[in-house]
């Protein structure tokens, strides 16, 4: 059985379980106040995260390859988990390919950040 994304422990006890890379069932997340985010990398490490005073972001990288055996196909090539710390985000960048994990750090109104259009929970 394949495990989940990300399992999400709410303030008032209920929980949300997080489908996958391709189906992340990132935009169901009820609008609740998160207590914990348990974010389950493909190495077999989690990332574990209370939610106390901090928002959460993803995003992913695909390409499509134009020219080899899998001419057109789209490829998750890296998956992001940003956690905004109040002016500072620290953006997990997670390859898919590899599965190494590299943490970046930038302010909030870095262009970058502005520019990825982010669904903030």
């Amino acid at each position: 059985m394949e495990q989940c994304l990300y399992l999400i422990n709410f303030k008032d006890g209920s929980m949300f379980t997080g489908g996958n890379y391709i189906n992340t069932k990132w935009t169901e997340i009820p609008n609740k106040s998160i207590k914990r985010l348990i974010y389950n990398l493909p190495n077999g490490d989690s990332l574990v995260f209370n939610g106390k005073d901090v928002k959460f972001a993803r995003h992913t990288e695909v390409c499509v390859d134009l020219n080899g055996k899998k001419a057109g196909k789209k490829q998750l090539e890296k998956d992001y988990l940003l956690i905004d710390r109040k002016n500072i985000i620290d953006c997990y960048e997670i390859d898919l390919k590899t599965k190494e994990v590299k943490l970046n750090k930038y302010y909030e109104d870095d262009m970058y950040m502005k520019s990825l259009n982010l669904r903030w929970i």
